[in-house]
């Protein structure tokens, strides 16, 4: 038989224990979905493609003329 005993030092313990109660259980970073919005993922596509066709840019300054419509 197992027991759990919450003992608190305030009577602000329901706030307290929501806090605790709505944390998200960590996961293996392999599990993570991209996080990356799809406007993100299309920039860097067509960046990557400006980038091969001006390999003498580096490819942070096609990103930025990418995101900036300048391409």
């Amino acid at each position: 038989m197992y027991q759990v005993v919450f003992q608190f030092q305030s009577l602000n313990w329901n706030k307290q224990f929501g806090k605790l109660a709505n944390k998200k259980p960590v996961t293996n970073e392999s599990d993570k979905p991209d996080n990356r919005g799809s406007k993100t993922k299309e920039i860097h596509a067509k960046t990557k493609e400006y980038h091969q066709a001006n390999p003498t840019l580096s490819y942070r300054d096609c990103f930025v003329k990418v995101s900036k419509n300048e391409v």
